[in-house]
């Protein structure tokens, strides 16, 4: 059985979740289908990020509140809590409604981070710039973040949701 299933809050989708263990809790970051949007003949499933706590792993409560503000024509997903030096921080991928496969619209990588209160704030200084390489020139998605001391890497898929292959970056962390 799923430990997060459909219901009526979330009628489309929940998927892509992560999971970090904070101040003894478990948080679950996820991607929440929210809609689904029209583009010429064919229908594009747009998603934003929620949060489910749980104190056991398997029983998990969720507000299905959008964790994230985006912009009318947005759609974020694929969601990766990390915590460095006490400040919890969030990889995802945003990309606008349609015309994002390979196109002007496509996945790119951000962060954003938690103040004490809670408030999530976008550090635009952490968001990843494109390569400038043909094979991830078009698009970034679906991060995945590796800690190793004080090292963190960063996998993400390049063009054609990684057709092109799967880039790694590498950062210096500060404890």
């Amino acid at each position: 059985n799923p430990i997060v299933s459909l219901n009526k809050g979330e009628p489309y989708s929940a998927s892509s979740g992560s999971i970090i263990i904070n101040n003894g809790i478990f948080e679950m970051y996820y991607s929440s289908g929210v809609e689904w949007v029209k583009n010429g003949c064919s229908l594009e499933h747009n998603h934003d990020i929620k949060m489910a706590t749980s104190k056991d792993g398997l029983n998990w409560s969720r507000n299905y509140q959008r964790l994230i503000e985006q912009r009318p024509d947005e759609s974020h997903a694929r969601p990766v809590p990390i915590k460095v030096g006490g400040e919890l921080g969030l990889f995802y991928c945003t990309r606008k409604k349609v015309n994002y496969r390979d196109g002007p619209g496509s996945y790119r990588l951000n962060y954003i981070s938690r103040k004490e209160s809670g408030e999530w704030i976008q550090r635009p200084e952490v968001t990843l710039p494109v390569s400038g390489k043909k094979w991830d020139s078009l698009m970034q998605a679906y991060p995945y973040f590796i800690q190793d001391n004080e090292k963190g890497y960063i996998l993400y898929n390049g063009n054609g949701f990684g057709q092109t292959g799967i880039g790694l970056l590498e950062m210096d962390i500060v404890k």
